[in-house]
């Protein structure tokens, strides 16, 4: 029997690493660690002025637990690893804690009071964003600033950062870029009209959003080259 002592030792111990292995590659219910990021991540605002569906499961087809008003802080309990687009925005499904009821809300519907790591990090580095269709001047910050800056335009248009705080939505930090258009001077009979007495200028405001992940992963004091997905947002006023 004492000779067989080291072989039973050895399966118990290569039993042992195996499940151990499966521990740390396979999480509740079966699920792989990188499907589900189970963390406490504090708590968060419900931005649409409609308020936020509470859901059942992490499916815009779930059934709705309840309507969280717009203003109210959730409490963040578990983020799905899977990055999805529901009403054309970009985000994660998060399991919240909103008074009695616990739920699935989308997280791109979803900012801070002004805090959390990423807008810390936003804050510690420098930022510079790519030109693109919206964005035709030199959009940008320092590192230590809070804010983006920039402005420019030329041949009767204007384009500018407004002075408007920064804010965290979902997995971006959001800031609003402005485009003024104003008529080019027109004739008429009485002769040649200065801008000001021709048609008003256009102002459109535009909702821009910078990817969280590319910022945490720039560290501080560094500068972020990054693209900005712009949006015209008619509910911006001056």
């Amino acid at each position: 029997m004492k000779r067989h002592l080291p072989a039973v030792r050895h399966f118990l111990l290569l039993a042992f690493g195996i499940m151990g292995m499966a521990l740390l590659v396979v999480g509740p219910g079966g699920l792989s660690v990188g499907d589900d990021l189970a963390a406490s991540e504090g708590s968060k605002t419900v931005l649409p002025k409609a308020g936020l569906n509470m859901r059942a499961a992490p499916d815009q087809k779930s059934k709705k637990v309840c309507l969280i008003p717009h203003g109210e802080s959730v409490e963040v309990l578990e983020t799905k690893g899977a990055e999805v687009t529901v009403a054309g925005k970009t985000g994660h499904w998060v399991r919240v804690k909103w008074k009695r009821h616990t739920g699935w809300v989308f997280d791109a519907f979803l900012g801070t009071g002004g805090g959390g790591r990423l807008l810390e990090r936003f804050n510690e580095i420098a930022i510079r964003i790519n030109k693109n269709i919206h964005i035709e001047v030199h959009v940008y910050k320092k590192a230590g600033d809070d804010r983006m800056s920039g402005d420019g335009g030329a041949g009767g248009e204007e384009q500018r950062v407004t002075g408007d705080p920064v804010r965290v939505e979902g997995n971006a930090v959001v800031f609003w870029f402005q485009k003024i258009v104003c008529p080019d001077y027109v004739e008429t009979e009485m002769g040649r009209k200065s801008e000001a007495e021709a048609r008003p200028c256009t102002k459109t405001f535009y909702k821009c959003r910078i990817d969280g992940k590319k910022i945490l992963s720039t560290r501080e004091g560094k500068e972020l080259v990054a693209d900005a997905e712009c949006t015209v947002d008619r509910s911006k006023k001056e």
